[in-house]
Parts: structure tokens; C-alpha cells; sequence
């Protein structure tokens, strides 16, 4: 791939490495899936698995044997000038891998300065709301936060000393690239939870054969006497009852036990879950700082 077809083409996360999903007799992985980060590629190479296959910069091995093939580092696209994928039947200079080859070659310097500065931002504010979260009432005003930037720098040109050395500028070059991603975002995750009344020891709900829990009846079983809790209720803690044809009392231990377990639980965060129509989901975000995901790129000088 030339670097004219590089600048043709958009790719989520600017990794170059991705493109070799364009030739064919690769397979996995998508351009339009965020990565910016370290990466394999493609997932197979004319069937040859994952570790079998080597990515290189500017000709030095770049993968690591212990990490299932991925990538020491992520070059920048603005400082890439050719992507070569070898697929098979390669000359035996390049030799290392019996699978294919994904060779990334940097940019070089020319007899001209040339710069750039750019940066790639996205941001809440220019995000409509997707379907899903318009679906479920607690999100349905609230667009998912996210900040991503994508910015960075290069400069190339000639190395020269007026009137000592390469003075017609026509021998030695050098090329310097960096590129950060600053990427803040909100994991959406929903989960089951225990219902409020299930909080309390009532577990009627699940009495329900179409409750979202089991999607069938169940009965919360006394493990002291053996039988079914009335109404599926546990007692309280401390409150006595009485095994089958015997007047010695029994306390709910194991009612105070479940009670203290209950605050790892997060409480519903909604009344209904977000497909079912029953209580027990929950919808927790988490966001990272900025600097979680801070990655620097340096392309190789010349």
C-alpha cells in the first residue's frame, strides 16, 4: 500500500497495521473498530495462526513471542510512507515466520523541510444520542460522555551545515514523528441485581414463572428445616421459627448472614430492566482519567 492509499483511506484510531485487513487471505479485525493501541492485525494470515505471523519497522522485528503476536509498538499514519503485506511465497530474505508478513516503512527526510501538526477530536457535544440509550429511560437524555484526542506532530528535512557539509543537501535526511491519544469515555454495563424487596428477605418475586431472574419458579428453601420459606420470604434476622414436629426455636442466622453480604450488591438503578419489564437491573458507569490511556508514538529517525 503506497502512500497515496494510505491518505485515501480512513482508518478508527489512525494504526496503520489495521490495513493489512484490505488484502486478501486475511481474516479478523475491522478498520472501523477504535484501535489505536498496540495490535496484531489481522487475526490469520492465509490460515497461518496468529504467532506465526511478523510485523515489522523499517525492517526490525516488532512482535511479541510471549504476547500472542502483538505489536512492540503503533506507528503513526502520518509517518508511515509504504505498508507492505506479504501473504505467501515471499523471497527468503525476509524468512522468520512461516506465516505472513506485515512490513510498515517509515517516512524519510528530502531535500526540503516539511512539518505538520494536526489533531483528531471527538467529544459529547458533537455525539447524538444511539437507540439503545434512548430506549431505556435512564439514559434516554444523557449521551454517553467521550473525549478523544488525537494529535501529534512530524518534521523532516535535510541534515546540512552550511558550507562544511552536505551542502547541496543530497545525501543525508532525517524524518521525527510523535503522536498522544488522550481518550476519556463511559463503560456502560447492565447487570442483575437483587430487587429491593429481595434486600429484605422477600424473594416473591421469583414465585413468578416468568420472573428475569430464572425465567421459571423458584423456592428459597429453609436449610435448617428443609421446606420451602413461606411466601419466599426469609425471616428477619433474629426472628425465631420452629423445625417440623419439634417446639426447640431457631433463629435466622443465615438471614443475617445474606444481610450483610447485600451492600457488595449495587442497588437497581432503574424500576423496570431494560428489556424484560421486571425489577432487577442495573446500569453501572465508569470513566478513566485521561492520562489511563496516554500513549505515546515515536517513529524511527532516518
Amino acid at each position: 500500500m503506497t502512500r497515496e492509499q494510505i491518505d485515501s483511506l480512513e482508518v478508527n484510531g489512525r494504526n496503520p497495521v489495521l490495513m493489512a485487513n484490505l488484502v486478501p487471505g486475511t481474516r479478523g479485525g475491522t478498520l472501523a473498530s477504535l484501535s489505536f493501541n498496540f495490535s496484531q492485525g489481522p487475526s490469520n494470515i492465509n490460515g497461518a495462526r496468529i504467532p506465526e505471523s511478523l510485523i515489522t519497522y523499517d525492517g526490525a522485528p516488532a512482535v511479541r513471542t510471549r504476547s500472542n503476536g502483538t505489536s512492540l509498538g503503533a506507528a503513526d499514519v502520518d509517518s508511515t510512507q509504504e505498508i507492505q503485506i506479504l501473504t505467501t511465497n515471499y523471497a527468503p530474505e525476509f524468512g522468520r515466520s512461516s506465516g505472513g508478513q506485515i512490513r510498515i516503512v517509515s517516512k524519510a527526510g528530502s531535500q526540503k523541510f516539511h512539518g505538520a501538526l494536526y489533531e483528531y477530536a471527538r467529544n459529547t457535544i458533537f455525539n447524538a444520542n444511539p437507540w439503545l440509550r434512548n430506549a431505556n429511560p435512564a439514559t434516554s437524555r444523557i449521551t454517553a460522555p467521550i473525549h478523544y484526542n488525537q494529535f501529534g506532530y512530524n518534521i523532516g528535512g535535510p541534515f546540512y551545515i552550511p558550507d562544511k557539509f552536505n551542502t547541496d543537501k543530497s545525501r543525508i535526511f532525517w524524518y521525527w514523528g510523535q503522536e498522544w491519544v488522550r481518550y476519556v469515555f463511559t463503560d456502560t454495563n447492565t447487570m442483575t441485581v437483587p430487587t429491593l424487596k429481595m434486600r429484605t428477605g422477600d424473594f416473591s418475586e421469583l414465585l413468578d414463572p416468568n420472573n428475569t431472574f430464572y425465567g421459571k419458579t423458584v423456592q428459597i428453601i429453609d436449610p435448617k428445616t428443609g421446606l420451602p420459606f413461606p411466601g419466599n420470604i426469609i425471616p428477619a434476622p433474629g426472628a425465631v421459627t420452629s423445625r417440623p414436629g419439634s417446639s426447640v426455636p431457631t433463629s435466622g442466622r443465615h438471614a443475617d448472614r445474606s444481610s450483610r453480604d447485600l451492600p457488595a450488591w449495587s442497588a437497581p438503578a432503574t424500576a423496570l430492566p431494560l428489556r424484560t419489564g421486571l425489577p432487577g437491573r442495573s446500569v453501572a458507569s465508569t470513566a478513566r482519567s485521561p492520562w489511563d490511556l496516554l500513549h505515546n508514538r515515536t517513529a524511527v529517525a532516518q
